[in-house]
């Protein structure tokens, strides 16, 4: 199926499509998950890990600053882990 046929399908049909596990290409299944998430899904998890950090920290050192330097560290490292990916595996 075509990601033009997929971006005219309704939510009930995409849902019924994952429902029935159809056989399906990546870039059909990204436009499906796209379709179910919706723009907010970055943003929530974001939230979801920087709440976590903040969680995790030891009290005496729970600050937005700590926080901060803690989630660009986490951030810089998966980031490097992605080029380093890239150009092992072709990207």
């Amino acid at each position: 199926m075509s990601n033009e046929k997929v971006d005219e399908l309704g939510d009930c049909e995409i849902s019924k499509m994952t429902e029935t596990k159809v056989a399906t290409t990546p870039e059909v299944a990204a436009t499906i998950m796209r379709s179910l998430h919706g723009p907010q899904a970055v943003d929530q998890a974001l939230r979801a890990a920087v709440s976590m950090c903040w969680m995790m920290l030891p009290e005496d050192r729970r600050s937005a600053d700590v926080v901060e330097c803690e989630m660009r560290r986490l951030l810089d490292r998966v980031i490097a882990n992605l080029r380093e990916d890239a150009k092992a595996f072709g990207a």
